[in-house]
This record gives structure tokens, C-alpha cells and sequence, in this order.
């Protein structure tokens, strides 16, 4: 029983992953929607008949980085920004009530942000037993988005790797072993959680560490004859502040490195 109260000490994942493991100590095997279900997790790429624009990027990768910031305190999984502007945070409500929130504070003209404006994202936490509380999206969020008067939803795809550990499993103590994994990186901004669980004397023991990857589409052009050249240039992380500019053709190799939000410095005016 003090190890149940103990659960319920944090937010809702701090208390589901400590049920499942719970469930394991005593010989249960957990799987997840990815093991019975896999034709219901999201798919990379856009579903629906209206592509995201620019600003809507920018918002999504926004909103993907204030999830990550506040993981750790295991909050939610859900935000919502338009424009830049972060419109809310999911709390205890849960996504539709903080899209009820949003619809009421646009009623109220609290938020100047034009309808049709804004999006919803949804993300697992860094970290979080991706076999219990995935994201869902369902037709009441929908609904509830289109109540909100939001341009649209965008909520983290299935990019689980398999992991090669060349057979070991068994360490000693003081003892390192590396397992490897690999995938095709794909447009955006993505968060990758290494997560390893293990068994000993004392009990089951797990850790996870986060890295992130911005995949980026590479132009395919030619560089005109030696002499000048008109770019966009991008400052990097900045693609705000990007500006046409006029360079030598030998400096053009080292601005196809200047990048943000999945652009880089490209050949002509910038659009």
C-alpha cells in the first residue's frame, strides 16, 4: 500500500508507468496499441486535404519544444500556439477542455490572433512508456479544434527504431554495453528517447535520454558561372530575419549550412 500512495505523488505518467511496473513485478507482460494495434498509430506525413504553411511550422515546432521543456514536470501532452503566441498548455482537464478553454478566451476576445489561425499539438513525453496514455486524437478533438477556430492538428508519428544489442544481456557490475539502432530521418523537427529497463538484485531499474534531430529537404540546384550570386540567406534559427542578399559564388557552399525551421539558405530572392 506505501508504494501505491507513493504513485500517486506526480503527474499522470509518474503514476501509470509505476502501476505497469508494478503489474511486471508480479509476472504480467504490458503491451502497448504499437503491439495489438499498430494500424491506429499516426503515419508520417499530412492527412488531410490542407497542407500546413509556413506559419503553421513555425508554430509546430514551437509548440513540439514547449512539450519537451516541460516533460519533465509531467504535465500534459497537449499545446496549443498561434502565431507564435503559446494559447495554452494541457493540464488535469485533459485536451478537449483545454480546447474549450481556447474557444472561450477567442469568444471573449482575449485572443487577437485571427480565426482559422493556430495549432494543436500533441507529443508523448520525453521518456514516457510509449505502451500506456499515447496520444489520441479522436472526432470530438477535432470538432473541438474547429470550435477553437484553429487551422489544424499535428500530433507526433510513430518512429519507433529496433535496437540491436548484439545478443547481450547480462552485465556485471561496473560492466558498459552499447546497442545500436537505426531509421530514415524525415522532414521536421523530431524528439528520439533512448529508453532502456533492466532487472536486479533490488529490482527493475530503467533511465531514458533524449536527443533531437531537425530533418531538413536539401534543394537540389546548380550554382551559377564563378563571379556573384542573389540568395535568401536564413540566420540560423532565425527565419524571421531571413534577407536577400548578393555573395560571391566561392561562398555559397558555406551558406547552404545556415538553416531554421527546415529551411536553408537558398538561391534567389527570398519568397
Amino acid at each position: 500500500m506505501p508504494q501505491l500512495v507513493r504513485l500517486f505523488r506526480g503527474g499522470d505518467d509518474h503514476l501509470q508507468s509505476g502501476i505497469g511496473r508494478l503489474f511486471e513485478q508480479h509476472g504480467f507482460r504490458l503491451l502497448g496499441p504499437k503491439d495489438i494495434a499498430p494500424e491506429l498509430l499516426m503515419p508520417p506525413g499530412e492527412l488531410g486535404a490542407h497542407m500546413p504553411g509556413e506559419q503553421d511550422r513555425t508554430d509546430i515546432a514551437r509548440g513540439l519544444a514547449l512539450l519537451n521543456a516541460t516533460s519533465p514536470f509531467d504535465i500534459g501532452q497537449a499545446a496549443v500556439v498561434a502565431n507564435n503566441q503559446v494559447l495554452a498548455l494541457e493540464g488535469p482537464e485533459g485536451t478537449d477542455q483545454m480546447l474549450a478553454r481556447v474557444a472561450e478566451l477567442r469568444r471573449s476576445r482575449r485572443i487577437n490572433t485571427p480565426i482559422g489561425t493556430g495549432v494543436l499539438i500533441k507529443a508523448a513525453k520525453l521518456g514516457q512508456d510509449q505502451r500506456i496514455d499515447l496520444p489520441v486524437i479522436g472526432p470530438p478533438t477535432v470538432e473541438a479544434v474547429s470550435a477553437a477556430g484553429l487551422a489544424g492538428i499535428a500530433v507526433v508519428d510513430d518512429r519507433g527504431v529496433l535496437v540491436n544489442c548484439s545478443g547481450q544481456t547480462t552485465l556485471s557490475v561496473g560492466q558498459a554495453m552499447t546497442c545500436t539502432g537505426a531509421g530514415v530521418a524525415t522532414l521536421g523537427q523530431y524528439s528520439n528517447v533512448g529508453k532502456v529497463t533492466a532487472a536486479s538484485a533490488s529490482g527493475s531499474v530503467d533511465d531514458s535520454d533524449a536527443s533531437h534531430y531537425l530533418g531538413v529537404i536539401q534543394p537540389s540546384v546548380t550554382p551559377p558561372p564563378p563571379g556573384e550570386m542573389t540568395i535568401c540567406h536564413i540566420p540560423p534559427g532565425n527565419y524571421n530575419a531571413r534577407s536577400t542578399i548578393t555573395i560571391g559564388v566561392s561562398a555559397w557552399p558555406a551558406h547552404q549550412g545556415h538553416c531554421a525551421q527546415g529551411t536553408c539558405d537558398y538561391i534567389g530572392a527570398c519568397r
